[in-house]
């Protein structure tokens, strides 16, 4: 078996090698249609920022039993764990006044 003259050489199946050292052109993205424009996807984090806390595992597990009885009658939407994170933080800054 001769020696390979690179590493890149040895990276061979038959005589397909696996690290192509030559360029591949990218695809062109295909232009869209020129009818109707396809609206933004609204990104569920814009204008949120992640907020971590401790919280007792007591608590944690009533929370998302919680939000899995919400689920269950009303359907997923507003009835995630960071809806209801988010209502019982505007209680407490309305409680005191902010």
């Amino acid at each position: 078996m001769a020696k390979r003259p690179s590493l890149s050489a040895s990276f061979v199946v038959g005589e397909q090698p696996i690290l192509d050292p030559t360029h591949q052109p990218k695809l062109q993205a295909q232009p869209q249609s020129l009818g109707t424009p396809t609206p933004k996807a609204r990104d569920h984090r814009e204008n949120r920022q992640a907020f971590t806390v401790w919280l007792d595992r007591d608590l944690i597990a009533q929370v998302r039993g919680l939000s899995r009885e919400l689920v269950m009658e009303r359907g997923r939407a507003g009835n995630s764990i960071e809806a209801l994170v988010t209502e019982a933080m505007r209680a407490i800054l309305a409680k005191h006044g902010r």
